[in-house]
């Protein structure tokens, strides 16, 4: 009689456990199937579902963000990049004070006098009290822009890609991401594609009047029209916010002042341009950032602080573990762990900063492309140092 009713017992647990696989099945099935087409789903509407969430933010003046793109619908391809821009803004902001101009000043005065300027950058300081960024308060684009500037600044945008021959091997990509934006960081918008056009005018006339189609050939003509005043260099000056338009004029800072001034150039001509960031240097602890142009093909080139003239990427000598790539558009890609020891550490991604894509065709020999899609840089391996009694250090590998 025992065995009988364990086999019973045996028998309806045999049941259950049937019925609870094929419950569990059909289950995973059904979530594998609605998690794969919500995935397709959102993979082909993303774009409308950003500018949704931007408009949304946008409270109050979505009404006027929407009449700015309606402006816009005259081609598909202009009322596609207006769109991206406006879902791009969130994040993006400027910052302001009163004493912002002192700060502004105290960098036009370098540019005139150089090192004799900073006398009288200390009086004014003495006067009007020493400037601290946090002084300056956030004003955010998506709620204080104003859009009947940046409809001319789009306008003009246009405009450009429209005249210059070189717009031929300029992706509609590249130029929404990288010519189209009306600002490189955090300084005050608008002025400076206007006046980038007009300061490179004669070199870009005749440009045109030579049919030159080749991004790199104007990129490089306007540079060397551009450097002709040299650049003040100088990290002395109290830090702060992106200075702006002034850096065509004044062309005094540091690299960062630098690069964007090559950037407003180049944009403003109609050539993809951007920053390339390392936030520190494999040969000292300090950072570095440098402008980078995008020519045929896609393939980059840069110029920095000690070479004025633009060389592809692969030629670009600098040790840096990790570079990233500003961009205007929001970075909405998960970041891995980086390892460390002891465990993981979650990197928490910059809102506007992305792995520089072509950096792994840099000093092949120490980096190299982890996926080809993301791509990502792993530091393999240094180059040896000799020590200072003379020694070789081991070579280190990546573990």
């Amino acid at each position: 009689m025992r065995l009988t009713r364990f086999g019973l017992y045996c028998h309806r647990l045999k049941e259950r456990t049937f019925v609870s696989m094929v419950y569990g099945l059909s289950l995973a099935f059904s979530l594998a199937f609605s998690l794969a087409f919500s995935l397709a789903f959102l993979g082909g509407c993303g774009g409308d579902r950003n500018l949704e969430e931007t408009l949304a933010m946008a409270g109050e003046r979505r009404g006027e963000y929407e009449r700015l793109i309606e402006s816009f619908s005259d081609t598909p391809f202009h009322r596609r990049a207006v769109e991206s821009l406006v879902s791009e803004m969130p994040f993006n902001h400027t910052l302001e004070g009163r004493t912002l101009d002192d700060y502004l000043e105290y960098y036009h005065l370098f540019a005139v006098k150089g090192w004799a300027a900073f006398p009288e950058v200390d009086s004014l300081q003495t006067a009007r009290g020493k400037f601290s960024p946090s002084s300056l308060r956030m004003r955010n684009d998506l709620k204080h822009l104003d859009l009947a500037r940046l409809r001319e600044d789009i306008g003009l945008a246009f405009r450009t890609r429209e005249e210059m021959p070189w717009s031929a091997n300029v992706t509609e990509e590249d130029f929404i991401r990288h010519v189209l934006p009306y600002r490189v960081g955090d300084e005050r918008p608008f002025g400076w594609r206007g006046e980038a056009l007009e300061m490179s005018r004669p070199v870009i006339d005749s440009l045109r009047k030579a049919g030159c189609d080749d991004p790199l050939a104007a990129a490089r003509a306007i540079m060397r029209a551009w450097n002709r005043k040299p650049f003040q260099w100088t990290g002395q000056l109290p830090g702060g916010p992106a200075l702006g338009a002034v850096n065509l004029t004044d062309k005094a800072g540091t690299c960062r002042e630098f690069a964007h001034g090559v950037v407003y150039l180049m944009r403003a001509a109609g050539i993809p341009a951007g920053v390339d960031v390392v936030p520190i240097r494999g040969e000292n602890s300090a950072g570095h950032l440098w402008p980078f142009i995008i020519g045929k093909e896609g393939r980059t080139y840069v110029t920095c602080t000690e070479n004025t003239d633009f060389v592809p990427a692969p030629e670009f000598d600098i040790v840096a573990a990790k570079i990233y790539r500003q961009e205007f558009v929001l970075n909405r890609r998960p970041r891995p762990a980086l390892p460390r020891a002891g465990g993981g550490v979650r990197h928490v991604p910059h809102p506007h900063g992305v792995d520089d894509p072509h950096a792994s065709a840099w000093r092949p020999r120490i980096y190299r492309q982890a996926q080809a899609r993301r791509p990502h840089l792993r530091l393999l391996r240094r180059r040896p140092r000799r020590a200072r009694d003379g020694q070789t250090p081991a070579r280190l590998r990546a573990s």
